[in-house]
């Protein structure tokens, strides 16, 4: 191919492909390439953890080091040994989300994350905002929980 503009270059019609080469300048006269496969996996998501005190009273906790400001997240998350789980999920404005709690499932379209010891005692969160390296997730206390929350999760950008 002889060397033109990319401002001339026809526009790709088609989803590209993984094995697609793009090409990167950075401003100067330096090109590099990168695969459309590691463009996309690379940064488009991010899986971590954290715990949380479930004592804690009603407030915000923000979350940094994801690398990128998410557009959506997805948690599963439980206290200590508790057999209570909670799966949720939020685009930062919609959440939705199910839990265990004893013997029953509950199902919610309010939260993101909800950490139960029992319906009388928990923990739940939404997302305030989705920051430039994370998230800020608002938590509101029920009774007297206690105990540390695991939660897992998975940011989308």
């Amino acid at each position: 191919m002889a060397n033109i503009k990319i401002t001339e270059l026809t526009e790709l019609a088609a989803t590209p492909a993984d094995g697609d080469l793009l090409e990167i300048v950075d401003g100067g006269t330096v090109s590099k390439k990168i695969t459309v496969e590691n463009l996309i996996n690379a940064s488009s998501k991010k899986m971590g953890a954290f715990t949380y005190d479930v004592s804690t009273e009603t407030g915000a906790v923000a979350i940094a080091g994801v690398g990128f400001k998410p557009s959506a997240i997805i948690f599963m998350g439980q206290i200590d040994s508790t057999v209570n789980w909670g799966f949720g999920l939020s685009d930062g404005i919609t959440h939705g989300g199910i839990a265990k709690i004893t013997a029953a499932i509950v199902s919610t379209n309010t939260s993101a994350i909800r950490l139960f010891i029992d319906a009388g005692n928990h923990q739940i969160g939404v997302i305030n905002s989705f920051d430039a390296d994370g998230f800020t997730i608002g938590w509101t206390k029920t009774g007297s929980p206690t105990g540390t929350g695991y939660i897992k999760y998975l940011a989308f950008r």
